[in-house]
């Protein structure tokens, strides 16, 4: 099993419907599930158990069914021949879909509508984990293969060979553009308004799952591109793609962990389950943001670089066979800058994050220590050790002027 390693690329590139079977295709089937998948959400009492409602929707999982189907047909005709899954590439599939189920299918999310947390584990799992696997598994070919043969020539052949759905999806998978747009979708459902507004209108809701959703789609696409440059998204580009995800997850997370204010009123609406109190449920939801979310991106940065091993290993084997010139690899002082390039960035990375973390508390602890005096509140010191706050005995930390 190596989930790091990309499948063979079996199309000529250069033609929009070449373009659309390895970078549309996987992410315009995603987007036809996504619509169905929303629908999972309803409205639900407060769950008493965590294992006590499973919202199965036939909306949700006949879709996974068939394309789990659809997967497993096509992967057999390709029995044999280059183009055909890894078992890493099964089990990644397979997992992405699983991952989908338990997302909107499992106790997950009941629980996801009355704790601030699980909606956050719940989105972690929509928009990073799910769209991850799938894309980790190249599925196109595979796909494609199992369709039936009406489908493949009077759908999707048309639909391959449809210049303006090819320059949508080419826009949309643009390294920079699909990054904007995974960080986007997460930035702007976390704002408190639209946050409680979607969590109150199951439309609205459905809106936030199916684009978070796709947002990761292609993403991860751009992200595992299995075509090497110039067809595909150049590794180096990879990199910083996926460094800018994680630098994105701190702002918010820490933001969001180290507030002393509530956010988030509207599960207090539909009802905190167990009694959670709603500070630290919201304290554990940026938890959720800040450090879940940006190991999932560390993990996805270490199999783009493995790729990017192999791909470098491989054009240099190419080169000393005499089947490429030493142009190709742009010779060996170009192969040190780009080593030395990397390095820098990777180093870059966790500077970044100590960084950010240094300044958020030092931002944090002056609004907590300016907050006193902006309320009009004067500090008297004196002897308040341990025992004498839990027996009740230390004086008043603050007097009103």
């Amino acid at each position: 099993m190596n989930l790091a390693e990309p499948a063979q690329a079996t199309t000529t590139p250069g033609r929009p419907s070449d373009f659309l079977r390895r970078r549309g295709l996987p992410a315009a089937f995603a987007l036809s599930i996504a619509p169905l998948a929303a629908q999972a959400h309803v409205e639900a009492q407060v769950p008493t158990s965590f294992w006590g409602d499973w919202p199965i929707n036939a909306w949700v999982t006949l879709p996974l069914l068939l394309a789990a189907l659809c997967y497993a047909v096509g992967a057999h005709r390709l029995s044999g021949k280059d183009s055909a899954p890894t078992r890493g590439a099964r089990l990644a599939y397979y997992g992405g879909l699983a991952t989908v189920f338990a997302s909107l299918q499992s106790p997950l999310d009941a629980v996801s509508e009355h704790l601030f947390a699980m909606h956050q584990v719940q989105h972690l799992l929509m928009r990073g984990l799910a769209p991850m696997l799938l894309m980790l598994a190249v599925p196109a070919p595979a796909l494609i293969a199992g369709l039936p043969d009406a489908v493949r020539r009077h759908l999707l052949a048309p639909l391959l060979r449809n210049a303006g759905v090819g320059g949508v999806f080419g826009f949309l998978g643009r390294p920079l553009v699909a990054t904007l747009l995974y960080v986007a979708a997460l930035y702007a459902w976390e704002v408190p308004a639209w946050h409680d507004a979607a969590l109150l209108d199951e439309r609205l809701h459905d809106v936030m799952h199916v684009t978070m959703f796709a947002s990761g789609m292609f993403f991860f696409w751009s992200v595992f591109d299995p075509q090497p440059a110039p067809w595909g998204t150049p590794f180096s580009r990879r990199i910083p793609m996926l460094g800018a995800a994680i630098f994105a997850n701190i702002p918010i997370g820490a933001l969001t962990t180290l507030k002393s204010d509530l956010w988030y009123p509207a599960y207090d609406q539909l009802g905190r389950a167990w009694h959670v109190k709603p500070i630290t449920d919201e304290l554990l939801g940026g938890v959720v943001m800040w450090i879940a979310a940006s190991m999932m991106g560390l993990v996805a940065m270490l199999v783009v670089l493995r790729r990017w091993g192999r791909a470098e290993r491989r054009l240099e084997e190419r080169r000393l066979r005499g089947l490429l010139p030493e142009s190709a690899t742009g010779g060996e002082t170009a192969r040190r800058a780009r080593g030395r390039l990397l390095a820098l960035g990777l180093a870059c990375v966790p500077i970044l994050v100590f960084a950010s973390l240094v300044g958020f508390a030092l931002a944090l602890h002056h609004r907590a220590a300016a907050r006193p005096a902006k309320l009009g509140l004067s500090v008297q010191a004196g002897p308040a050790g341990p025992g004498a706050i839990l027996a009740g005995t230390a004086p008043r930390a603050a007097s009103v002027k």
